[in-house]
């Protein structure tokens, strides 16, 4: 059976309870200017998946899988645009 990979991107909501001396140092600690602080912190403790922020795009999906065809490709268009429009109307 072939097998694909398929790359996703999600969201999360979480909270960071940060010691530092003023709120403004609180913040530089997770969105400091390198980009890096949060990362290095990991998630939160508590971080949950928000739902129905799972998504693909047909790019991602036809890079990671270079032996598509056109008709392929079609059909991963067609079927994320279905998956969208599901979504949106639950």
């Amino acid at each position: 059976m072939p097998k694909f990979i398929i790359p996703v991107t999600y969201m999360m909501y979480g909270k960071y309870e940060i010691e530092a001396p003023t709120l403004v140092d609180a913040l530089d600690m997770v969105f400091n200017a390198s980009g890096i602080a949060a990362v290095e912190m990991g998630l939160p403790d508590n971080a949950e998946y928000l739902d129905y922020s799972l998504s693909a795009n047909e790019e991602d999906i036809a890079e990671a899988n270079p032996t598509l065809t056109n008709e392929d490709r079609d059909d991963i268009e067609i079927f994320l645009e279905e998956m969208r429009r599901a979504w949106s109307d639950e």
